[in-house]
C-alpha cells in the first residue's frame, strides 16, 4: 500500500485498461494508493501486480499494464485513492468506471465503456463512449456521452453537454448552458442565464427559466416554466401540434423588470409555457 506526504493537493494521472477507480478527497496530508485485483482470476491478479505507482513532485501516476497480460484476456483490477482535497484529477479507462467523493479540484476522465461519478468537482471535462455519467456539483462543465444517462446536480458555471441516446437531467446551472442530443429526454431544473437546446428526438423541459431560451427539438414535446412577475417574449412554432400559452395578461413584467426571451420550436409534439409556481404538466419519460 504505497504511501506518499503530500501536504498540498496534488495532480493525480490514472490510465486503467479494466476495472474500477475509485477517488477519496479529504483533508489529510499524504495520498494512500491501494490496487486490488478485481478477482482471484490469474489474470487480474496479474494485472494488479504490475500496475505502476509513483509519486513525485506533487504528481501522481497510477497505471495498470497495457492490453492482455495473460493467455489472451485482460486482467482487471481495483484502484483506490485517498488524497487531499482540492486535488485534481486526469483519468483514462478502457473499460470500467471512475468515482469520487469529497472536493476535488479540475476532474478530466475519459471512459471507453463504463460509468463515471463525480460527488464534486472545481470543473470537469467528462466523456464516455457508452455509459452513465453523474455529477452531484461542479463548477463550469463539458459532459459528453455516445449512449448513458447524464444527471447533473448543480453547475455553479457554464455547460456543455452532448448526449447521442438516453436522458439529460439537470437541477440547476448558474451560467450558459449549451446542451445537443441525438435521441432521449432534457430536463432542466432552475436554468438562471441562457439556454440553447437542440434534440432529434425527445421532450424538452426547464421547470424555471431564468434567461434567454432557444429550444428545438424534431419530435418532441416542449416545456417550460417562467417565474412569476417575469414577462415571457414568446417565438413558438409548433408544426405538428399545439401551444399552449399558461400565462395570463396580468402576469406581465414586475417591479424588477424582469422579461425572458423563449424561442421554442418543434416539428411534431406540444409547446407549453407556463407560470413556474403552478404545477407543471406530467413530463413524459421521467
Amino acid at each position: 500500500m504505497p504511501t506518499f506526504e503530500t501536504p498540498k493537493p496534488i495532480t493525480a494521472t490514472v490510465h486503467l485498461e479494466s476495472g474500477t477507480v475509485r477517488i477519496i478527497a479529504s483533508q489529510r496530508t499524504d495520498t494512500v494508493v491501494e490496487v486490488h485485483p478485481a478477482s482471484a482470476a490469474e489474470a487480474d491478479v496479474q494485472a494488479a501486480q504490475q500496475t505502476r505507482v509513483g509519486c513525485t513532485g506533487g504528481k501522481l501516476l497510477v497505471k495498470t499494464p497495457k492490453g492482455r497480460v495473460l493467455n489472451g484476456a485482460p486482467g482487471g483490477v481495483r484502484v483506490e485513492i485517498a488524497l487531499p482535497q482540492g486535488s485534481r484529477l486526469n483519468a483514462t479507462a478502457a473499460r470500467g468506471s471512475v468515482t469520487s467523493a469529497g472536493a476535488m479540484g479540475e476532474c478530466g476522465v475519459t471512459v471507453q465503456d463504463g460509468d463515471i461519478r463525480i460527488e464534486q468537482a472545481g470543473a470537469v471535462q467528462l466523456r464516455t463512449h457508452n455509459g452513465d455519467i453523474t455529477v452531484v456539483r461542479t463548477g463550469d462543465a463539458e459532459i459528453a456521452t455516445g449512449t448513458g444517462e447524464l444527471r447533473i446536480g448543480a453547475v455553479v458555471g457554464t455547460a456543455l453537454i452532448k448526449n447521442s441516446d438516453g436522458l439529460t437531467q439537470l437541477d440547476e446551472i448558474t451560467g450558459e448552458a449549451q446542451l445537443k442530443t441525438g435521441e432521449g429526454t432534457v430536463s432542466i431544473g432552475i436554468a438562471r442565464a441562457a439556454v440553447t437546446a437542440t434534440c432529434a428526438t425527445g421532450d424538452i423541459c426547464i421547470d424555471e427559466a431564468h434567461g434567454r431560451v432557444d429550444l428545438r427539438t424534431r419530435v418532441g414535446n416542449i416545456q417550460v416554466g417562467i417565474p412569476e412577475g417575469t414577462a415571457a417574449w414568446l417565438d413558438a412554432d409548433a408544426q405538428a401540434g399545439t401551444i399552449h400559452r399558461m400565462l395570463d395578461t396580468a402576469d406581465g413584467t414586475g417591479e424588477s423588470g424582469a422579461s425572458v426571451d423563449v424561442r421554442v420550436r418543434t416539428s411534431s409534439g406540444d409547446i407549453v409555457v407556463h407560470r413556474a409556481e403552478r404545477a407543471p404538466l406530467a413530463r413524459p419519460g421521467l
